[in-house]
Order: structure tokens, then sequence, then C-alpha cells
């Protein structure tokens, strides 16, 4: 019986350990920026690309980042990125 705890709880505590770490790790530029960048694609589709968009600083302290998308054929998006990674409601920001 004593065997069977072992195991579980040695896979628990690592289950855990990886949780905590993977939810504390800080935030990283390009994965944000690739994240809104597809958002960009799935809401202007028709020839919108990924590599339209680029993430610049932005002056203000809540601001972490600004994303801006500009379409080939006219017409941008952008975003901005609060310092836990979510898109903040700004004035002009974010449009598509």
């Amino acid at each position: 019986m004593r065997r069977i705890w072992v195991p579980t709880v040695v896979v628990m505590a690592a289950a855990a350990a990886y949780l905590g770490w993977s939810l504390s790790r800080p935030l990283n530029e390009g994965e944000v920026i690739a994240h809104y960048a597809a958002l960009y694609v799935a809401a202007v589709g028709d020839g919108a690309r990924v590599t339209d968009c680029v993430g610049v600083p932005d002056r203000r302290d809540e601001v972490w980042m600004r994303i801006e998308c500009a379409h080939p054929g006219g017409g941008y998006a952008r975003y901005f990125i609060g310092p836990d990674g979510a898109a903040l409601n700004l004035e002009g920001g974010p449009e598509t």
C-alpha cells in the first residue's frame, strides 16, 4: 500500500512545480507580438500576414508595448499591451 503513495506524491509534486514555474516565467516579447499578430490575421483575413505587425515601445507608463499592423492593401490595426500581456482599452486601440 505504501508503494502506491510514493509515486503518486512524486508525480503531483512535479506537476505542481511545473505549473508554478510556467505561470511565473516572465513574458516574452516575441510570443506576445506573435499572439496579437495572429489575432490581426484572423480579424482582417484577406491578404493579412503576421509579418505585417511590429512591436514598438510606448511612452506611457501603463503600456508595455504597442503592436502596429499595417495591411499591404491599406488600413491598420493597433494594440496597446499592458505589463501583464493583456490588451489595454485605450483611445486609438485596438483598432481593426
